[in-house]
């Protein structure tokens, strides 16, 4: 019976040891995750830019090819950066579109479009960002992104009275655009593909990092609440980048908006798509 005592004393002892040593173990390899899941954080709040943003550079004496005449024009910040926009002019312009393109490519890619809305009586101007293209410089933050398209409004304003201004933002660039949509009062507000924020769609894609990493949040449901002039919305339900239940959430919070749903349409071929072409040449009309 002593024996039996000692041998049932010594089996839980040693149960309890090797639970110590486990937990201690499982201590360390949670603390070693959590080190990681830090850096992580750390590292993604320094590049966000080199994940939200892919344009492509061009050198400064490349010659862009369209279908239709053009001009080639520079606006210069206050910090002496050059940016480089292409200028489209209609034959009886009733105004000008100043479009905001994505968050690929440059100029090249986008002005193949402009043929729409000049036959359609309006000039438009396309504006490469910081860093692409032939624009100079770096993107920094949200605040510089939305400075650097308020200083090409206020150039365009200078020849345009706002009333003949249409403003549009495609994808990225619909964030930037409602930025401006509230400090200014043009015509009328066009967002193709857009996101309901940012914020919301980089929640869609992780759910696992903290709010304050997240620099860039273009937070469009929230701007366009502010806004008291028309708005249009057109959005492909195959859209696979930014879901079309992530952009019909705008509709469902702002009843104001004209929502335009393409059915099988993707993320960048919605030009081409029968309402898209309809409802925007009603627009332009």
């Amino acid at each position: 019976m002593f024996l039996e005592q000692w041998l049932f004393i010594f089996y839980f002892r040693g149960i309890k040891i090797i639970q110590q040593k486990m937990k201690g173990k499982l201590l360390v390899f949670l603390s070693f995750l959590f080190i990681i899941y830090i850096l992580v954080c750390i590292l993604l709040y320094f590049i966000q830019e080199s994940l939200l943003f892919h344009p492509t550079k061009l050198h400064k004496d490349y010659q862009f090819s369209f279908n239709q005449p053009f001009e080639e024009k520079t606006f210069t910040t206050p910090d002496n950066i050059a940016m480089n926009a292409i200028y489209f002019q209609a034959e009886n312009s009733k105004g000008i579109v100043y479009e905001l393109h994505g968050n690929g490519g440059d100029l090249q890619r986008y002005g193949d479009h402009a043929h729409f809305f000049t036959k359609n009586g309006y000039d438009i101007l396309y504006l490469d960002y910081r860093s692409y293209g032939k624009s100079e410089g770096t993107i920094r933050s949200e605040q510089q992104l939305v400075d650097d398209a308020q200083l090409v409004y206020n150039e365009i304003k200078k020849q345009y009275p706002e009333n003949k201004i249409i403003l549009s933002g495609t994808s990225m660039g619909s964030g930037i655009a409602s930025r401006l949509a509230i400090q200014n009062n043009p015509q009328q507000l066009i967002l193709n593909t857009p996101y309901y924020s940012l914020e919301s769609l980089i929640r869609l894609k992780t759910k696992i990092l903290p709010n304050f990493i997240l620099r860039y949040r273009f937070r469009n449901d929230l701007h366009l609440e502010k806004v008291d002039y028309p708005i249009t919305v057109f959005h492909g339900t195959k859209d696979f980048v930014i879901p079309y239940k992530n952009a019909k959430r705008l509709k469902e919070t702002h009843s104001k908006i004209n929502f335009y749903t393409m059915e099988n349409i993707g993320h960048n071929n919605f030009r081409n798509h029968p309402i898209y072409l309809e409802e925007m040449t009603k627009i332009l009309k």
